[in-house]
């Protein structure tokens, strides 16, 4: 069996998570170059304010919303604590690609630990919400069909094996990441759900669109059977943070640092590790096990711990 995490509208989560105080705000992510910025990710209360994505900068600041730029050393830091979240369950974890929200891990064996599937689920779920993510994780006997249901359906969802079918059926389209080309194609032939596509006869659709139409199938089915791609854990922590002003005080850049600290001790401890912090010394030589480095750039902090020997 296989466990799919799935943190929705990624590039939103990755901020929040080390800003806690946007989790009960409606949060929109622009991305581009003024002035040409759009929306690219709402989180749901964005959503019930009426705002949608691709809407410019100037449309959405109407609604007095908090704006956030796009910021993918924060992704990239959050698909790692992502990773971390699977890697403290499974050394076997496939990461689905940098700023993407989404990893498969191996779970057979797990259950003398953590108990049957569910329990599983609902115990990744409550780490994730621990690292501060807000997940849905699906169980499903292939690593592809995991995919589906975490990205298909809220919450924890086990999908009973030979049911992939009958559970995806309702499921819109577009859960696929459909090329255009595809879109267009499904679009014009009335194609709107996993359903339909499934009860496609299977030769006169790869005489149309070829071995992808298959693939697609093959996935709206449920029927994938390909292995997981795992891959070796790195001990690389990294957490950084956009500052709206400069920090020239102390006392402010502590109070910023341990926004940051809280997180990275958080993914230390789920990956087995001490979570003491360890300095460099005043001569430059690492005293300890661990390094602690903060770099500066221009208005963005970003703080990485990595093992060292």
């Amino acid at each position: 069996m296989f466990a799919c995490l799935h943190a929705p509208d990624f590039p939103v989560q990755a901020v929040v998570r080390i800003d806690p105080a946007l989790c009960q705000q409606p949060v929109a992510i622009l991305d581009g170059s003024p002035p040409l910025q759009k929306v690219v990710a709402l989180n749901p209360r964005a959503r019930e304010q009426g705002m949608h994505l691709g809407m410019t900068k100037s449309q959405v600041e109407l609604f007095g919303i908090k704006l956030c730029q796009r910021n993918r050393i924060q992704e990239a830091a959050a698909s790692q604590a992502l990773l971390d979240c699977a890697l403290a369950f499974s050394p076997r974890v496939e990461d689905m690609g940098e700023n993407n929200g989404c990893v498969i891990l191996d779970i057979d064996g797990l259950d003398r630990l953590h108990g049957d599937a569910e329990s599983i689920g609902q115990a990744l779920q409550q780490l994730g919400n621990t690292l501060g993510f807000e997940l849905n994780v699906g169980i499903a006997s292939n690593p592809d069909a995991a995919i589906l249901a975490a990205r298909g359906f809220s919450g924890v969802t086990m999908i009973p094996p030979n049911r992939e079918r009958k559970c995806f059926g309702p499921l819109p389209i577009g859960i696929l990441d459909l090329s255009l080309e595809f879109q267009e194609t499904f679009r014009s032939w009335g194609i709107h759900t996993l359903q339909a596509l499934a009860d496609l006869p299977e030769i006169g659709l790869i005489e149309r669109v070829g071995q992808e139409g298959k693939r697609l199938q093959t996935l709206a089915r449920g029927a994938s059977q390909r292995p997981l791609i795992a891959r070796e854990p790195e001990l690389k922590f990294e957490e950084s943070l956009e500052l709206e002003f400069p920090i020239e005080l102390l006392e402010p850049l502590t109070f910023v640092l341990a926004r940051l600290l809280h997180p990275l001790c958080t993914r230390l401890t789920a990956r087995g590790l001490d979570p003491q912090l360890k300095f460099r010394g005043q001569n430059g030589q690492i005293q300890r096990r661990s390094q602690l480095t903060v770099l500066a750039c221009q208005s963005t902090i970003t703080m990485s711990l990595n093992q060292t020997s």
